[in-house]
C-alpha cells in the first residue's frame, strides 16, 4: 500500500506537464492561420439563401473548415482553430460586398457629391461668410 501511494504521488508530479495549457503565442499563431485560411473560404450558391436567414450564427455548419481551404489538415481537429475559422469565415460572408451593393452605393455617392458641389457653386462664396 505504501508503494502504491508513493507511486500515485510520483505520477501526480511527473504527469503535471501533460496537463499544460496552450500558451498565448500558440493561440495567436492558430488565430492567424485561421484568418489566412478563411480568406479562401467560398460559400456555395445553394447555401446563401438559407444563410442570410441565420447570419448571426457563426457556429453554423456552413462555415465548417474543410481540407480544400485549410493550409494544414491536422488543424481540422484543433477546436480553437475551428472556432477561429468559423468566426472569420462568417465575418467574410457577412461583410462581403456583392455587385448589387456596389451598383447601388457608388452611383448614389457620385450623385450626392455632384449635388453638393452644384449647390456650393450656385450659391457662391458669399453664402459661406
Amino acid at each position: 500500500m505504501k508503494y502504491v501511494s508513493a507511486f500515485c504521488i510520483y505520477m501526480l508530479f511527473c504527469a503535471q506537464p501533460l496537463f499544460a495549457q496552450r500558451s498565448a503565442q500558440d493561440s495567436a499563431r492558430i488565430d492567424e492561420i485561421a484568418r489566412q485560411d478563411a480568406r479562401h473560404f467560398k460559400l456555395a450558391r445553394g447555401h446563401r439563401k438559407h444563410l442570410w436567414k441565420n447570419l448571426n450564427n457563426p457556429t453554423s455548419d456552413y462555415f465548417k473548415p474543410v481540407n480544400q481551404y485549410t493550409s494544414d489538415s491536422t488543424l481540422l481537429k484543433d477546436s480553437s482553430y475551428v472556432k477561429y475559422y468559423r468566426y472569420y469565415a462568417g465575418r467574410r460572408v457577412r461583410y462581403r460586398r456583392n455587385m448589387k451593393t456596389v451598383l447601388i452605393v457608388v452611383p448614389a455617392t457620385i450623385i450626392g457629391l455632384a449635388a453638393l458641389i452644384t449647390i456650393l457653386i450656385v450659391t457662391g462664396p458669399q453664402s459661406l461668410y
